[in-house]
């Protein structure tokens, strides 16, 4: 795989469709809320009020006022405007302009506005969806939070210089959904990036396919290649990758893509590229593969060793009949050597979908059971399996992922071809906090392939957007991101931009939990038996 370009700093000529409203693709809640602090300087106790639609913070904020004079009764004096503060200067009411503290800024889209100077200011990040590409195709399949809050992410887009067919493809978009970088690599052919995380040096690694074997790419923050490496078998592909310890980066996947008889490969790889050893799982007339990989948690007594999610498949004789998965999870040491090995589930039409680490070194794993239903398993340290929950699944399922936020919470998505894909919120018991349909503009369906927290109740999403054309038989696929927000916001009505949570809806049944959905306004959820009993 060779560097094709490296755009660091570019102009939007990737198309990017920057939505200042929340309900072209995947309606999203913000938290609206509205507050302010104030300290007066006079000389003795402080006498402000409460401003009507602002809070006040713990600490005192940036504002003073010169109070000379016996106080006031606070309690007669009116509401103050937003971001101003009630108080008493020489026995007359004031207004006090304050900084500091949370208000509503009037966009539903944006998170909180902050009150500066009595002014009420954007909030944090916004919500935002950006369609990107040459406009040939392409799509984009794993994402990372980048250190200004922005993302990066990788794919695949169609080639654009003297090539044929797809490039691997990282791109880098700001905290606002504007593309301001990029990377193509490939050669002639099908190349594609499919994971990536984020490494110690702040730089970005990735992985996935590139001319005739899996490939690992390592670039600076800037986007410049650093190294490529080939797996260490021909033939096969890489469809995880881990940060390991201090910078030992791991990929898996399969080791033959020619034969119904492959194996699982994992390969690690020392910071400057080079190849530290190789895991391989092989079992007689079934393929195996690995599909994800993660971490042991800082306090696992493992901590920094990895742990693989993957299956064994075997085929009916003959071609007919039920394929049979039998889904697993190993641990590996720092050596590659295999520690132990969790079954999980067996069974037709299963995947292994999701693997996370907790910091108390246990993982989150989810099993997607297509057709019938998500199911998520705690497996601690040792190997030991604790069932966490069952949610709903698709009908027919093409994509679902996991991931964790702050407080162990757990972000859940399911995708399937024939129902608008599915975000869902849950604590760390497995109850569900909120979920949301993530509808798509008419004439469009969204392809969700990748899942990743950026802190707090917000979450990044990406894949790829299908637009009929003006032929009923035609249609083309472009590649998007998307920042989704899930914190409360002020109601539930079809109508509104963002939505809410369970404000306006009414009491939920049993065992249930409410949620306001783009199409159909307030639904109810069942929560997971494990947490739930009527």
């Amino acid at each position: 795989m060779k560097l094709r370009r490296i755009a660091p700093i570019v102009p939007l000529t990737h198309v990017a469709l920057l939505l200042s409203g929340c309900s072209a693709l995947f309606p999203e809640p913000v938290g609206i809320s509205a507050g302010a602090d104030a300290s007066i300087d006079s000389g003795g106790a402080i006498a402000v009020q409460d401003a009507g639609e602002s809070t006040v913070d713990a600490e005192p904020a940036d504002v003073t006022a010169d109070v000379g004079g016996p106080d006031c009764n606070l309690g007669a004096c009116p509401l103050p405007a937003p971001c101003h503060l009630a108080a008493c200067s020489e026995g007359a009411c004031i207004e006090v302009p304050a900084t500091g503290g949370s208000c509503d800024d009037g966009d539903l889209c944006t998170a909180t506005g902050r009150c500066e100077d009595g002014v009420c200011s954007a909030g944090g990040p916004r919500n935002w969806l950006s369609v990107l590409g040459n406009g040939g195709g392409g799509r984009l399949s794993a994402l990372v939070a980048d250190a200004g809050g922005g993302i990066w992410a990788a794919g695949s887009s169609l080639a654009t210089k003297g090539g044929q067919g797809y490039d691997a493809w990282l791109v880098r978009l700001d905290a606002d959904g504007r593309q301001v970088g990029s990377v193509e690599l490939g050669q002639d052919g099908s190349d594609d990036l499919v994971a990536l995380v984020r490494t110690v040096d702040g730089g970005i690694a990735a992985v996935g396919y590139g001319g005739k074997t899996g490939r690992i790419v390592k670039v600076k923050g800037d986007g410049a290649l650093v190294w490529s490496q080939d797996a260490s078998q021909t033939n096969a592909r890489y469809d995880a990758l881990a940060a390991v310890g201090a910078a030992r980066l791991v990929a898996a996947g399969m080791s033959s893509l020619s034969t119904q008889s492959g194996g699982a490969l994992v390969d690690a790889f020392e910071p400057a590229g080079a190849l530290a050893w190789t895991f391989e799982r092989k079992v007689a007339g079934k393929r195996v593969a690995a599909t994800k990989v993660a971490a042991f948690g800082s306090k696992s007594a493992l901590a920094g060793q990895p742990v693989v999610l993957g299956y064994d498949r075997t085929f009916p004789p003959g071609g007919s009949g039920s394929e049979l998965y039998e889904l697993w999870l190993i641990a590996l040491d720092a050596t590659g050597k295999q520690v132990w090995k969790a079954d999980l589930a067996s069974g037709s039409s299963l995947a292994a979908a999701g693997l996370a680490a907790r910091i108390d070194g246990s993982f989150v794993v989810l099993t997607d059971q297509v057709g019938a239903q998500l199911v998520l398993d705690v497996v601690d340290a040792k190997g030991k399996v604790t069932p966490l929950g069952k949610l709903p699944s698709g009908s027919i399922s093409t994509s679902s992922d996991l991931a964790l936020g702050s407080a162990d919470q757990i972000f859940v998505l399911r995708d399937d071809t024939k129902a608008p894909a599915q975000l869902m919120q849950l604590d760390a018991t497995g109850a569900v906090i909120a979920a949301r349909a993530l509808t798509t503009p008419t004439g469009t369906r969204a392809r969700v392939f990748g899942l990743r927290a950026l802190g707090g109740s917000a979450v990044g999403l990406v894949g790829d957007l299908m637009r009929t054309t003006t032929s009923a038989s035609s249609t083309s696929w472009r590649a998007f991101a998307r920042r989704v927000d899930l914190g409360p916001a002020p109601g539930c009505s079809e109508t509104d931009a963002c939505l809410g949570d369970t404000h306006g809806c009414a009491e939920p049944p049993a065992c249930t939990t409410a949620y306001c959905d783009a199409v159909s306004g307030c639904q109810t959820l069942a929560l997971p038996p494990a947490v739930c009993t009527p």
